[in-house]
């Protein structure tokens, strides 16, 4: 027989236990302290200790729980619960009804831990002890889930930097909501945006934080973010490779604070040039251009092309100062980017942007591009971007109404060699999508709500869409969530539909016909969007119907943005034909080649815009080219494009044309577009 520990005797005398029980078994607490005994017949002693650990009670009965006021916990927020009080007693077992999803408890210790994920609530959770068959009496109490905190719940943002080299390297997007868990996306220089999403837990101090891991390829090293945010609302973010760090957050702030109700003072449609710092070699010499437009809630849409003939576009929100953190993948290839920081500030008519303010862009090419342009890659070179708000002229006005245009003394050019290999496509719309919404797509095609006939935004998820039978892979690629729409616009003319602004690689097509399996494609896209989002541009029949499909590459997932750009009815303006023409002081070498432009070149035209500022000029150039030693002349027809800076004509409007190249091996060159009142003044290549 077992012998009884002398302390525990004493109070079993005291209990006046009969002296012919001897204990069959004992049971002990964490602390080697005797928390129970039992007896032939079932015969139990219960017994519970201070935390100090002296004896409080013996009982012959199950000891009921502790007894715990109502409690209100944050979403997120450890539970922190005791059921036993800090006193479990040996031979029980704790139990619970009524606890929220996440929440665990230990029918051992009568702990409750877990990260609760569940909706905002009120719970009523009952709970009691169990020792053998007994069961004692039940308690119950009020649990109170309560959602984030204001500081904590938003959009949140931040330029993601090399800590070495502290150049730019990406962009984090994370959106915390009031229920649980977040989303974003990361943008990064490895040429992937990747979605996020997880859990979020909220520390005592009322500060969040969560982390991800991104996928990657068999035998690659995933990348892993981590973030939080404070009971203050400040934000940070860094980036690891295995377990060393890649980037660091800078710029970190809260985002999407603007409402059509109190909208960003700075909202509206501008123009943008982007000129290099300084002359890198090796390196585009060119003016990159874009149109802009921001919302009424700070969201901003670029559209442009850089100097090298790469397309530029994207979507960025603003915090509430008016700095936006731009960064664009220019291809799927590691190293190849454009970004930085861009602050608008008030600049006297307005609002604008340029390097005064502490706007400047990295751009990085890497080597080995399939791109015809660059291929062995340049930078990093430093970009400075100089943005003015763009003065649309009233309804049906002439753009010289804004614009003081007059034939023969406005509009001139001058030429500046540079080392383009890539043509490129001027001309074209911001996109961006019209301002009304309308419902997200479905996934059954049968279902497909309608697109109102002027366009217009929509936002949701394709993460619990499939893919349909007989449906077609959309922009040649599998796909397996798509969503649908169906459009019939109201006039004919040229749009643009785009998924700018989705946080996941999209796809995109646009279709005719009336069965899933019987459509014909009319235009599709897989990354002309940039960040690996989708844009098409392609010319509509009013009445027509067109269907409309998002799907993510390789079967992704995320947030969808679909915008669809209302016809482009709008008046474009024949600018006058400039009296100077090509400037004769152009030539332009290269390897085995030498470009003179002659004096008798016909002179310049163009159309411009009204509603972005955007032009599009064509002229012709007859070049005197050598090669091997043997002399050639040949005309050929060049085309340029840009933008008018600001809405009027001072100094400089910016633009570039590309000159293409005699032969496949030929670089192909660019040159820079100057709007002037006076004749052109010569820019020193």
């Amino acid at each position: 027989a077992m012998k009884t520990p002398p302390r525990i005797l004493c109070f079993l005398i005291l209990f006046a236990i009969p002296a012919a029980l001897t204990a069959q078994s004992y049971f002990y607490d964490a602390g080697g302290r005797v928390s129970a005994e039992r007896y032939p017949g079932g015969q139990a002693f219960y017994y519970r200790y201070d935390l100090n650990g002296n004896l409080l009670e013996v009982s012959t009965d199950v000891v009921p729980p502790a007894v715990l006021a109502n409690v209100a916990r944050s979403v997120g927020m450890a539970p922190a619960l005791d059921l036993a009080g800090g006193s479990p007693v040996g031979a029980h077992t704790y139990l619970a009804k009524g606890l929220p999803s996440g929440w665990k408890l230990d029918p051992l210790t009568g702990v409750v831990t877990g990260n609760p994920q569940s909706r905002t609530g009120t719970y009523l959770v009952t709970y009691y002890s169990q020792a053998g068959s007994q069961k004692s009496v039940e308690r119950s109490f009020t649990l109170t889930i309560n959602g984030l905190a204001a500081t904590l719940a938003g959009t949140f943002e931040a330029l993601l930097v090399d800590p070495v080299t502290d150049r730019p390297v990406g962009n984090v997007q994370i959106i915390l909501t009031p229920q649980a868990g977040f989303s974003g996306r990361l943008v990064f220089a490895d040429g992937k945006t990747q979605g996020l999403k997880g859990s979020v837990e909220v520390d005592s101090g009322g500060n969040a934080s969560g982390s991800s891991t991104m996928k990657a390829a068999r035998g690659q090293t995933p990348l892993s973010i981590a973030w939080s945010v404070s009971a203050l609302g400040d934000f940070t973010a860094s980036v690891t490779e295995g377990f060393y760090p890649v980037a660091v957050a800078t710029e970190a702030a809260r985002r999407k604070v603007f409402t059509a109700a109190s909208p960003a003072p700075w909202r509206g449609v501008y123009t943008m040039i982007m000129e290099g710092s300084e002359w890198v070699a090796d390196a585009p010499e060119g003016i990159s251009y874009a149109t802009v437009k921001i919302a009424s809630d700070g969201g901003l849409v670029l559209a442009g092309q850089a100097a090298d003939g790469t397309s530029l576009t994207g979507s960025w929100l603003a915090d509430a100062n008016g700095n936006y953190l731009p960064f664009h993948l220019l291809s799927k290839a590691a190293g190849s980017y454009l970004g930085g920081v861009l602050r608008l500030r008030p600049d006297g008519s307005g609002y604008g942007a340029n390097p005064a303010s502490g706007s400047a862009f990295t751009w990085m090419k890497a080597p080995g591009s399939k791109d015809k342009s660059y291929r062995s890659g340049f930078g990093p070179l430093e970009i400075l971007p100089f943005m003015k708000l763009w003065r649309e002229p009233a309804t049906g006005a002439p753009v010289s109404s804004v614009l003081p245009l007059s034939a023969g003394s406005i509009f001139g050019a001058t030429i500046q060699g540079s080392n383009l290999d890539s043509t490129g496509t001027p001309g074209g719309s911001t996109g961006g999508g019209g301002t009304t919404s309308f419902a997200f797509g479905t996934d059954s095609f049968a279902a497909r709500p309608l697109i109102p006939a002027t366009g217009g935004t929509t936002t949701g998820s394709n993460g619990n869409a499939t893919k349909e039978a007989g449906e077609p892979s959309h922009a040649g690629n599998a796909g397996g969530h798509s969503v649908w729409w169906t459009w019939t616009p109201s006039q004919s003319g040229s749009t643009i539909i785009d998924t700018i602004g989705s946080n996941f690689d999209t796809t995109l097509a646009i279709y005719t016909g009336s069965a899933v399996g019987a459509l014909t494609v009319v235009a599709s896209n897989d990354d002309g969007g940039g960040s690996s989002t989708s844009k098409v541009t392609l010319n509509v029949t009013a009445g027509t119907s067109y269907q409309i499909a998002v799907d993510g590459y390789g079967s992704n997932t995320g947030n969808v943005n679909l915008h669809v750009e209302p016809p482009n009815s709008a008046p474009v303006e024949t600018l006058p034909p400039n009296t100077y023409g090509v400037p004769a002081w152009l030539s332009l070498s290269d390897k085995n080649q030498i470009l003179t432009a002659e004096p008798a070149d016909a002179p310049l035209t163009g159309s411009i815009d009204p509603r972005t500022g955007r032009f599009s000029a064509t002229f012709t150039i007859r070049d005197q080219v050598t090669v091997s030693g043997r002399v050639k002349t040949v005309s050929r027809k060049v085309s340029a494009g840009g933008v008018v800076l600001g809405g009027s004509i001072e100094d400089f409007g910016g633009g570039f044309f590309l000159l293409p190249g005699l032969y496949p091996t030929d670089a192909i060159r660019s040159g820079i577009i100057i709007f002037s009142k006076t004749p052109p003044r010569e820019i020193n290549p």
